[in-house]
């Protein structure tokens, strides 16, 4: 090392410049591993927001259509028992956003660098004009400033970091639960096809039937007459199950109304839904299957 070069370093330390120096490249070093991590679990995030949105479009798809036609089908049958609301939209529920990162985001941590960093030129002027004492006090009270940001800093990096965690959390828990709720929909959907709609025309038959044998029995001509179709009238009588099979499908028509009509699922998650909510509605799907095997036994086929 030259004389000159031994001078330069004395002065340096005797100022503050060396460990001005130290705390920038700090600086610089902590801000570019955290814009990385940043970019990194952002980007992990909007993959698990981009799943979810497919499940949500898949299960407007299923809502929109399906849901729909047993809306229809329902309405058909239910309204030989009495009135049925006509006028039902349908209400999309809610994709989440995609989130975008742009060189902006960091702009004011990328500014305060530039500040701090000074040039050679900047230094040399500064010991130039203030004398080496003066450098000396403004360097020392930068370095304070300095090691004040960056600890600041470092703690708004770990703020900022866990946020998108919890956000990255908080995506997959809504996840869960929307595949629980769609899993819900298909079991409405497949009892409604499978058990009500067949099961409501045997009965629809048999009040017909039933109501030609009393018109024959009190001797009157059933094609003249309007068949009674009045389902409470089966209210405590041997074909007490079949009324209550028809109480049980209305229910089912509410049940399919709000699901096409109310963005559930969207209110549901908007009010910050947790591990319990996903729990409590598992517990509503297990009830769900219950009213599923209720109306089994009520069943003329069964």
């Amino acid at each position: 090392m030259g004389i000159i070069d031994w001078a330069s370093n004395k002065v340096q330390t005797f100022t503050g410049e060396e460990e001005r120096r130290e705390l920038v490249e700090k600086f610089k070093e902590v801000h570019t591993e955290h814009k990385s991590v940043v970019y990194t679990k952002v980007n992990k995030l909007n993959h698990f927001i981009q799943e979810f949105n497919n499940r949500i479009q898949q299960l407007n798809i299923f809502r929109r259509d399906k849901v729909k036609i047993k809306i229809g089908n329902l309405r058909d049958f239910l309204v030989t028992f009495g009135n049925i609301d006509q006028q039902i939209i349908f209400a999309i529920e809610e994709q989440k956003e995609i989130i975008s990162l742009s060189s902006k985001d960091f702009e004011s941590t990328d500014n305060y660098i530039t500040d701090i960093d000074w040039s050679k030129d900047d230094v040399f002027k500064k010991t130039f004009l203030k004398t080496i004492f003066g450098a000396r006090s403004e360097t020392r009270r930068q370095n304070l400033t300095m090691k004040e940001h960056l600890n600041e800093y470092q703690l708004e990096i770990k703020s900022r970091e866990k946020q998108i965690e919890f956000k990255q959390q908080k995506v997959i828990t809504d996840t869960k639960i929307s595949d629980l709720y769609s899993s819900t929909i298909v079991i409405v959907d497949h009892t409604i096809k499978e058990k009500i709609i067949p099961e409501m025309e045997l009965v629809g038959a048999m009040l017909e039937a039933e109501s030609i044998k009393n018109m024959i029995i009190a001797d009157k001509d059933p094609t003249n007459a309007t068949i009674n179709k009045d389902i409470s009238l089966l209210k405590d009588t041997v074909y007490s199950r079949h009324y209550h099979f028809v109480r049980n499908s209305l229910l089912f028509f509410i049940l399919c109304t709000k699901i096409y009509n109310t963005p559930i699922l969207t209110k549901l998650l908007n009010e910050e839904a947790s591990d319990h909510d996903y729990k409590q509605l598992e517990n509503q799907k297990n009830i769900l299957l219950e009213q599923d095997s209720k109306l089994s036994l009520n069943m003329m086929e069964e």
